[in-house]
């Protein structure tokens, strides 16, 4: 929550450094994809769709939150590219 509240307020810098933080403590863990969920979040506010799609792809589908990821991706589909497919 820390991460997408720095966010809002413009602190990418800030923003990414605790997201490096949570990305070491939490990888390996159920919650990595939060992580990876709030990663994407970050780079779709920085403006950067690809990269976000692209962390989000990296989620499969033996991970227990893999339709979590998916909702998400198909979010940035239809809202930010306008693409239905």
């Amino acid at each position: 929550m820390l991460i997408e509240v720095k966010a809002e307020l413009g602190d990418f810098a800030s923003s990414k450094k605790i997201l490096q933080k949570a990305v070491a403590e939490f990888t390996g863990t159920a919650e990595e994809v939060h992580i990876i969920i709030s990663q994407s979040n970050l780079f779709m506010k920085m403006g950067d769709i690809k990269k976000a799609l692209n962390m989000l792809k990296k989620v499969g589908p033996e991970n227990k939150n893999f339709i979590e990821a998916k909702k998400k991706m198909a979010e940035i589909y239809l809202q930010q590219l306008r693409d239905r497919k």
